[in-house]
């Protein structure tokens, strides 16, 4: 099957087997003249108490636009978006996980953004940010969250180590994990389900080594490089070799890796800033610091950023575009990183916050400037999971870590092949 209609077929079958039981697909006038937009949020909880704030205050703001709010679960957001994309039952607006963007914007099902843009609007964006939301020349969506991610590290552990600072680079690393493991303690959370959470916490180290995920134009992997062999040879070690991660890190996500920290199992793991909220409710007291990833050859973290998209479909696209650009302008924007604990997408939000008391999220917030972004591709979802199959292999030791990339890598470059 040919990538460039895989989305077809997995939307068809989502179309014929499960409903998706939301809004309906466009806005609309109503007899009143009031314009409404149908929204999609992803996420709930603080999602839906921070955003129905917002919609209330973008209406007093915008007497004659109603915004509608459905809240989607992130774990069910991909396929209910690409299920309503197909069948044109989409709402006028949503938020996304930003690797979607391109998938849907490949499906025709996005409404570019650049007619709505000056030439300086995109000035006061961070960098890494803004590329997510570029594809084939156009503007795709606005960025609507960012993160880094970071070392999170016991500082009581390190200490009883011998260590007076966190592991600077890969050897430190490696050394302190297994001086960290001993009577059902472990060193490091490693994350290697078969899911985009083992690529999202792989990859730093693979670019950390001066690999690359993909060509320079984006027509074949390059992650089997030698420099992605010895990125997932160092994992590899870890884990069998070393015996410094749990046995369950094959079954382990990015949540499950955070549980084992926080429940004193593990004395290091790979996060974001999201995680502070869950230490302060559920381990006030933890005794933990946060550092850069330790180096290899040079120092790079994943920077993940969120969306937020117009689909094709919307009938009063100006409507939407207000909608859009309140969401993410400045006071909004930076009011949302306050509260979620995200970093700032824009600049200025940035430079508010480069005094912050705070030194563990300072940390994150250096880790902007050596931040990467996933490629911006349609296939990137297929190519994420190859790439989290072959850790996982490499890790269960049913390949070694050059079989496991190669025969990913032949993989991904079919799925290049097919979509080019």
């Amino acid at each position: 099957m040919q990538s460039s209609t895989a989305w077809k077929a997995i939307a068809t079958t989502l179309v014929l087997t499960s409903l998706v039981g939301c809004s309906s697909s466009s806005s609309s006038d109503s007899a009143s003249g009031t314009q409404t937009i149908n929204a999609w949020i992803m996420g709930d909880g603080t999602w839906k108490d921070f955003y129905s704030k917002l919609a209330d205050q973008f209406h007093q703001e915008n007497p004659d636009i109603q915004v509608k709010l459905d809240f989607i679960p992130w774990d069910q957001g991909h396929d209910k978006l690409i299920t309503a994309a197909a069948s044109d039952a989409g709402p006028d607006v949503t938020t996304d996980g930003g690797r979607w963007t391109t998938e849907l914007a490949v499906m025709g099902a996005l409404e570019p953004l650049d007619d709505f843009l000056n030439d300086t609007y995109k000035k006061d964006f961070v960098d890494a940010a803004w590329e997510t939301t570029q594809w084939k020349g156009r503007t795709w969506g606005i960025p609507q969250g960012f993160t880094t991610t970071a070392l999170f590290y016991r500082t009581d552990w390190l200490q009883q180590a011998g260590y007076d600072h966190p592991p600077k680079n890969w050897a430190e690393f490696e050394d302190l994990a297994k001086k960290m493991t001993h009577n059902h303690h472990y060193g490091f959370a490693l994350v290697g389900d078969n899911s985009m959470d083992t690529t999202m916490f792989w990859t730093p180290f693979l670019w950390q080594n001066g690999g690359e995920l993909l060509s320079k134009d984006l027509k074949k992997a390059t992650f089997n490089s030698y420099a992605g062999i010895q990125a997932l040879q160092f994992y590899v070690d870890l884990y069998r070799k070393d015996h410094a991660a749990p046995d369950s890190a094959l079954s382990t996500k990015r949540n499950d890796a955070n549980k084992l920290f926080t429940n004193g199992i593990a004395g290091m793991t790979t996060t974001g800033p999201w995680f502070f909220s869950e230490i302060k409710r559920d381990k006030p007291d933890l005794p933990f610091a946060v550092a850069p990833y330790p180096v290899g050859k040079q120092a790079a973290t994943l920077a993940t950023t969120d969306h937020i998209v117009m689909l094709k479909s919307a009938k009063n696209k100006q409507a939407c575009w207000k909608w859009i650009d309140f969401v993410t302008n400045p006071q909004n924007s930076q009011a949302w990183n306050q509260t979620i604990g995200f970093i700032p997408y824009r600049k200025s939000g940035l430079a508010a916050l480069a005094n912050t008391s705070d030194p563990n999220f300072k940390v994150l917030l250096n880790e902007v400037q050596n931040a990467h972004a996933y490629p911006t591709l349609p296939d990137w979802p297929q190519i994420d999971d190859e790439i989290a199959n072959a850790v996982q292999t490499a890790l269960a030791g049913k390949k070694a870590p050059k079989e496991a990339l190669d025969d990913a890598a032949k993989k991904v470059d079919e799925i290049l092949a097919q979509s080019n």
